[in-house]
């Protein structure tokens, strides 16, 4: 697993840097469903959009199924952890 923090000021090209190596890694033959990219929740729809159309350019009717968003908001994920964990417990999901 390989973890990376980017760190630049607003318009610096991290968004564009962060799609293009999930991209590139997605095309080295990385299971798209391994990849996780956390961002603000403002700029998650624009980076799933983003990382969606480049990997449709690059694998075109070969892109696999995905289950789960491969960007999602911190706290969204949290949650999601959160719930996972309350499910493995025999508990309710939390709402």
């Amino acid at each position: 697993m390989t973890t990376v923090r980017v760190l630049g000021g607003p318009g610096t090209g991290k968004t564009t840097m962060l799609v293009a190596a999930a991209a590139d890694r997605i095309a080295d033959g990385l299971a798209p469903d391994s990849v996780l990219l956390l961002t603000s929740a403002k700029l998650a729809a624009g980076t799933r959009a983003a990382l969606t159309s480049r990997m449709l350019r690059a694998a075109g009717a070969d892109l696999p199924a995905v289950r789960e968003p491969l960007v999602r908001p911190a706290p969204s994920y949290a949650f999601a952890g959160l719930g996972t964990a309350a499910e493995r417990a025999g508990d309710p999901r939390p709402r």
